[in-house]
Order: C-alpha cells, then structure tokens, then sequence
C-alpha cells in the first residue's frame, strides 16, 4: 500500500463522524472491562475491538485521493466486519442461552471467514466479483467513491445478515423465555441488537447512508452503548447485582419496602401472592392490611420493630424481620425494609415437641397408673398370703394367688409392650413370615381371652368361613394383634360384653372383623386411638386400663403384613375394628 492512502482528512465531516463513533467504542471498551463476570464478557469485547478497526477502514476511505486506496480500504474492511458481527451474535447467544459458543463454530467464524473474505475481497478473479469498479464521485464540495456490487459482496453480504438475524432471534427466544430477574434487560438487548441489522437492511436495500457511509458500524457502537448503559446501571449485566435481585424476585420469604406512612413501595412477588398485593399502587397504605395492618401500625407508631408476633397467611406462618430503610448522605429514615421469614415448618415442629412433651407427660402419668394398680394388689396379696398361710384357710389362699398372677402378667404384658415399641421405634428387625391359617389363629386367641378370669361377663361369638383362610405372616405378631383389638372391646364396654369376631375375604385381601357392643369412639378420635401411650380417657379415673400403646403396636404390626388396620364406630352403640391382611398365594 502506498504511503498516501494513509492521509486523513480530520476536516471532512464523514471523517469527524467516524473519529466520534471511535472514541465512543473505545468509552464502551473500558467501561465493559468494569464487568468482566458478565456473560460473553470476551465476545462483546472482541466485537468492540473489531468495531473499532472498522470504523479506521472508512475513514480512510472518505480520505482517499485514489479509486486504488479507496478499494484497498473497502476491501480492509471485511475482516473487521466478519468478526464484528459474529463477536457480537456470540455475546448475545452466549447470554441469552447461558451456553458456551461450540469451538467449531467460533473458529469458523473467527478465524476463517474473516481471511476467506478478505481473499475473496483482493485477490483475483474473486476480486472482480466482489466489487466490480470503484469510481470518484464529486456533490457539490463533497468528494466520495462509488462501489460497484458483484455476486461474491452479495453473497457475503447474505452471511453477514444471516449471522445479524440469528442473533436477533437468539434475542427474541430469550425474551420470551426469560426468567423475571433479568427479563428487562433481554426485551432491551433485543431492542439494541434490532438497530444494526434494521440499519444493513437499509443501506442494502434503500442505499440510506449517514454522510454517504454504511450506518450498520455506528449502529454496532451504538448498540454497545445501550449495552454499556445498561450495564451502568448495575442491574442487568453485572452479575452480582442479578443475584441480589434473584434472591430478592425468588425469595420464598415474603419482602416488603413500607414508608413511614405506611405505604407501599414495593413488595417481591411471593408477597404480592400471599398478601394480595397485585393491586395496591405505592400510594396506597397497608395500614388496613387485615394481616399487615397491625405489624405496619405498630412500626408508625413506635417508631422501631417493637415486638412483631407472627403473621399467618395462606396457610403459612410469617415472623418478621424489620430493617430500617436510611438516606445515606443525610442519615434520615424514610422507611421500612420487612423480610417476613417463613417458620411454617419450625412453628409445626414445635407444635409436635409440644404434643409429644403432652404425650411424655400423659404416659408417665398412665405408666405410674397401670404399674401402680397390678403392684399394689401384688403386694396386697403376698402380705395377705403370708398372714393366712398357717390358718389353713386354702380357699382364700388361692384366691389371692390367683389375684397375684393376673396381676403379674398384666405388668409383664406392659413391659412386653414397651419392649416392643422399643423394637419398632429403633431397629424395625425383620419378622419371620410362615404360612398362617387364620381361621385357626382367630378360634385360639378367642378362646384363650374367654378363658381369662374377668370381672365382667364376656361373650365372644366367632364366624368363620366354609374354607380356610391363609396369609403371609409372624404368627406370635398377629396374635398379639387380634388378642389387643379383643383386649380392648372388653376393657370399654360395659357388663355384660358380647363381642363378634368375623373371618371373610375378598379376592385379595383376608378381614378379621370384631365388633362390639361398648360405648362408641368420637369422631375425629384416629390418632388418640393408634397414638403412642395415648388414650381417649388418660385421666386417673378413666374407665379402662391399659398403657394406650396395644393398638399403635397392632397397626405398626399390620402395616409390616401389607395390611390395614382401621375402624368404624357410633357412640353408644358399639365399635368395629377391622384387620386386613393379603391373602397367601395358593
């Protein structure tokens, strides 16, 4: 290249122009490396960089004495402008999808089409292809050159708008699918990236020129800029400051910007939807708020957070947090920042440490009972023994043997019982399962707790099926179940008892159906009845005995068989427990 092409002509306006635009991308440039954690920070950079040598190409142009320079710089210009837009599709691409650009791709782009132009541009027959003559043109005052377009500028020409038009749809896709936080800022990129494609467009097809020089480099630089605005102000493109405005558009804690009117200023939309607050504008107060009211009256009144109770809404309970909201450069509170945390699931874990501490206080209370009453007549009765042993009185000696033996397996049932839980509660062993016919099962525990000694009169009717009934099982387990559901019919009906124990099937399950004719279960009662060392009656003085864990062990044991352990009952009348239970394969 000769030395004149070289010239500058600082006072042609095109050429002011362009030294503008230059020193504009060079502000974008340095303000860019301010956010270097932003997505596609290399590529925007790169794009600027090339943006900047493109902008140096024309102005040589608009400067050149001779229809030569004036070519070679048209034709210098390629490379910079290849690696312009496909940086600046990068960018976008990369920051839309938050995915890397493939290696293949960039180095394509990159690497080789910027020299396959320019060959293409220079080199012959190519060359004569691309731009067909280049020719002073003289307006008035004005100097310029006349390109003559071929098939091969055309063609890349086509490539360029093609990679510009891929960008803006990347753009599009984005905006619509963009996540609230950074939504602003993608419907902006889209905008930006709209100014040099809608630019090339023209000038291509309209041959529009800003001081008769191609508006798609200054449209790139002002792109950026809008970018870099953006950027400035800290909320689109800096990452740190996406993150705060992630947590605080995706927080699951309600948070709230209140003035010291009571006002509204702001609110995250998880407390827009909680509160209602979709409708309240900032000049509307949250003084009436029927959840917010009293929290926000209080803040006025008092002037600090005082002491905020929690707040329930939506089926979730809210304890407040309250910082107060200061203009740094004169130190003057204007407001409130409310972080309402949720504690729903602390607030139902201490309502469960509150029941099981009423629970620990309600078995101790029927432990001492139901240990207290069997050891009592035990002892009773070895006193009593030990004075008649030599009076020969044998009846009421045997008598009080007996009342000793019942009540010392009543205490050995207990400590079985506890034992048991013990076993569920922490090791959960596995049981040993045979084949158990139930209808033998069944006639036995019948049988055997009608056999027991009882102050009341039982009557225990069985109906069994035509053909045995057979199930997977621990046979000791169920008949502790059965022998419990028994236990208990007894224990709360009155005198005389008349309990009938069923035995039927359907075709997968075997039933165990025992009803009674006691007093009845309230509605609502389930947890009191399978609860852990709970009862309906846990007072001293309650009707029947027990330690109320018999029937959380049944329904833990017919839980381990696959089965069911539910009832139905009517106060007054009676009450049916029902044990179900999968048939064995046959």
């Amino acid at each position: 290249m000769r030395q004149s092409c070289l010239q500058l002509n600082v006072s042609d306006p095109a050429v002011i122009v362009l030294l503008v635009t230059c020193g504009f991308v060079a502000w974008v440039l340095v303000a860019l490396n301010r956010y270097p954690n932003t997505r596609g920070h290399k590529w925007a950079r790169l794009a600027l960089y090339g943006c900047f040598f493109w902008l140096i190409c024309p102005m040589f142009e608009a400067s050149s004495h001779t229809a030569e320079c004036a070519r070679f710089w048209g034709e210098a210009a390629w490379p910079p402008i290849v690696v312009t837009i496909s940086a600046w599709s990068f960018f976008i691409y990369e920051y839309a999808t938050r995915k890397s650009v493939p290696l293949l791709v960039w180095v394509k782009c990159i690497l080789i089409t910027p020299v396959v132009v320019f060959v293409a541009a220079s080199v012959s027959p190519s060359a004569e292809h691309f731009y067909t003559y280049v020719r002073p043109i003289q307006s008035g005052a004005e100097r310029g050159y006349e390109f003559g377009h071929g098939a091969v500028f055309y063609f890349f020409m086509v490539f360029i708008n093609a990679v510009l038009f891929a960008s803006l749809f990347l753009a599009v896709r984005a905006a619509l699918k963009a996540p609230v936080v950074v939504r602003r800022f993608v419907e902006k990129l889209l905008i930006a990236t709209a100014f040099p494609w809608l630019g090339n467009a023209v000038y291509l097809t309209s041959d529009v020129t800003i001081l008769g020089l191609d508006p798609t480099p200054m449209l790139i630089s002002l792109s950026a800029g809008v970018v870099i605005w953006l950027m400035l102000d800290k909320r689109w493109m800096d990452m740190k400051s996406i993150g705060r405005d992630y947590l605080y558009l995706n927080s699951r804690d309600p948070i709230l910007f209140i003035t010291d009117e009571g006002k509204l200023l702001d609110a995250n939309p998880d407390a827009k939807r909680v509160f209602h607050l979709e409708g309240l504008s900032g000049s509307q107060s949250v003084v009436n708020h029927p959840q917010l009211g009293t929290m926000v009256s209080q803040l006025g009144e008092n002037g600090d957070d005082g002491d905020m109770r929690i707040i329930e809404a939506g089926g979730r309970k809210f304890a407040p947090r309250v910082n107060p909201l200061v203009l740094p450069h004169v130190g003057k509170r204007f407001g409130w920042l409310l972080t309402l945390m949720d504690v729903t699931a602390r607030e139902e874990a201490a309502a469960r440490t509150r029941a099981a501490d009423l629970a620990k206080s309600q078995f101790l209370s029927t432990i001492t009972h139901e240990l207290r009453t069997p050891l009592t007549v035990i002892k009773g009765s070895v006193q009593l023994m030990s004075r008649i042993k030599d009076k020969g009185d044998v009846e009421s000696f045997e008598r009080l043997l007996t009342l000793a033996e019942t009540n010392a397996e009543t205490l050995s049932r207990l400590v079985n019982d506890l034992l048991a839980v013990q076993r569920f509660e922490n090791s959960e062993e596995d049981m040993k399962f045979d084949r158990i016919v139930l209808d033998d099962l069944v006639k036995r525990v019948a049988d055997r707790v009608k056999q027991e000694r009882r102050s009341k009169t039982v009557t225990i009717e069985t109906h069994l099926p035509d053909l045995p009934l057979a199930v997977e099982g621990e046979k000791q387990a169920l008949e502790q179940v059965v022998e419990n559901i028994l236990s208990n019919s007894i224990k709360f009906s009155g005198d005389p008892v008349k309990i009938v124990v069923t035995l039927d099937s359907d075709e997968d399950n075997a039933r165990i159906r025992v009803s009674d004719n006691g007093h009845g279960i309230p509605e609502g009662s389930e947890e009191q009845v399978f609860g852990m060392f709970t009862q309906l009656d846990s007072s001293d003085t309650r009707m029947g005995g027990g330690s109320g864990i018999g029937m959380h062990i049944s329904r833990r044991i017919v839980q381990r068989h696959s089965g069911r352990l539910s009832y139905e009952s009517v106060l007054g009348e009676g009450t049916t427990f029902t044990v179900t239970l999968p048939l064995a394969a046959k």
